[in-house]
């Protein structure tokens, strides 16, 4: 039975819970290993492991929660009451590149599950905070909101209607798209193919892609190429293509809208880098729980087409022989270890 994105999105609600979804990204997590260690014998020890700081903060962040709604919940987590200052203090300590790495576990297992797709879509998004800052635009003061900026590298998966995040990065308006797609390339393999839009088109994007032995299909912008483009000259644009493979990548960022998370309250840049990474990891894990619900509704469907708790009747239309296959159904997986 082929379900639509939306009941798949309904079931997941209805087959799991904030512990079980909370132990799935602890998983993850403790694979990749501590993000921080204590630093002497000195002083009390940590109220929960390192790693479970990580999955409580990727889990409560990325459902909208802020620090002070953290709190409530510890109890019912850890069985023990911890103090909101606590998850401040440890996201500082957390570093923006374990949060990158762990997005990256989580777009391989991902990836080990669905099998390797060609089609790679490199995008960019701007995120904001609720602080301004004052800048001088034509000899004139101005307020502006304080922005940032998150990149990502998208693997696209028509068969399944998912596209899951093989890499990101969260950096200030200073890098450009075509840096943060140099710095995710090492995600990509010999034959796969780019699309991307005019913001890529620059020689270092064809440059990062040819050592690679990557196929490009960057819009062009209107300029002409000089001495120093080497492979931006040898690049061809293919319009129908780009339209059919590239169209998928903007849900991404419309899911992460439509949640209401664009916006972060967080006053410090290192915090906000973080922020941007976590709604990433959101985006995996949520594909992740719909694979699962897709595999137990499988597994459901079996239990109840059996004719025996021996074994699964299976009739073929043009001999109509029937065969009994035995299976062993002790209990329903919903959580996929690593």
């Amino acid at each position: 039975m082929k379900l639509s994105y939306w009941k798949r999105y309904d079931r997941v609600y209805k087959n799991f819970s904030a512990k079980k979804i909370y132990n799935k990204i602890l998983d993850f997590a403790k694979k990749l290993g501590k993000p921080f260690e204590k630093k002497s014998n000195r002083g009390r020890n940590f109220s929960i492991e390192p790693e479970e700081y990580v999955a409580y903060s990727v889990f409560k962040i990325s459902s909208g929660d802020h620090l002070r709604d953290m709190e409530l919940d510890t109890e019912s987590f850890f069985k023990k009451h911890l103090d909101h200052s606590t998850f401040g203090k440890n996201l500082k300590k957390i570093p923006c590149e374990y949060l990158r790495k762990l997005l990256q576990l989580t777009g391989k297992y991902l990836e080990k599950l669905l099998g390797h797709t060609k089609v790679h879509i490199p995008d960019s998004t701007k995120l904001s905070a609720d602080r301004y800052k004052e800048i001088i635009y034509r000899g004139e003061p101005r307020l502006v909101k304080e922005t940032f900026k998150l990149h990502t590298l998208v693997q696209r998966h028509p068969k399944k209607k998912m596209t899951i995040i093989m890499d990101g990065l969260s950096s200030d308006a200073h890098i450009s798209d075509a840096e943060g797609a140099v710095r995710m390339s090492h995600v990509l393999q010999e034959g796969d193919i780019l699309p991307a839009d005019r913001g890529y088109d620059y020689e270092k994007v064809y440059e990062a892609c040819a050592e690679k032995k990557v196929i490009t299909n960057i819009k062009k912008q209107d300029r002409q190429d000089g001495k120093g483009f080497r492979y931006r000259k040898k690049a061809k644009f293919r319009t129908q293509s780009y339209k059919k493979q590239r169209g998928v990548v903007e849900t991404r960022f419309g899911t992460i809208e439509n949640a209401g998370l664009t916006l972060t309250h967080y006053r410090n840049e290192d915090t906000r880098f973080k922020y941007g990474l976590i709604l990433l990891m959101k985006q995996n894990i949520d594909n992740l729980l719909r694979l699962e619900v897709e595999k137990l509704i499988i597994l459901v469907n079996c239990s109840t087409n059996s004719s025996s708790p021996q074994g699964l009747k299976i009739i073929t239309n043009k001999t109509k022989i029937t065969t009994t296959i035995p299976i062993q159904i002790k209990y329903f997986p919903l959580i996929l270890f690593l």
